[in-house]
């Protein structure tokens, strides 16, 4: 079930604020005025902001929608990325350069 999020953007700085103002702000990921967040509307959220009302602008953004992923694409990628970093046997791409452990091509071993 999607959960409803609200956007808090900071609208004043947090110079010159009480230490437990700027550590909530922080908490809530505001880094400086103009700066938005999207959260959740869950209590201790609406709490934090209750206590920076005055520094912030808070807007209800509503349901927002789960992203939803591929289930067969989320399983499919680490298969490539393991076959990719597999040694195949394969000469390497810049022709001419040795791939590690091999011996030079144009010199023959002593």
């Amino acid at each position: 079930m999607a959960a409803s999020k609200l956007r808090v953007t900071q609208v004043r700085s947090g110079i010159g604020r009480m230490a437990k103002q700027r550590r909530i702000l922080q908490g809530l990921g505001l880094r400086g005025p103009h700066s938005e967040v999207v959260v959740d509307n869950t209590p201790s959220f609406r709490g934090m902001i209750k206590k920076v009302l005055h520094l912030v602008r808070v807007e209800d953004v509503g349901q927002v929608a789960e992203p939803k992923v591929d289930p067969v694409a989320k399983k499919e990628a680490p298969a490539k990325e393991a076959a990719a970093a597999s040694n195949t046997g394969e000469p390497s791409e810049i022709e001419g350069t040795p791939v590690a452990g091999e011996a030079p091509q144009d010199e023959e071993p002593q």
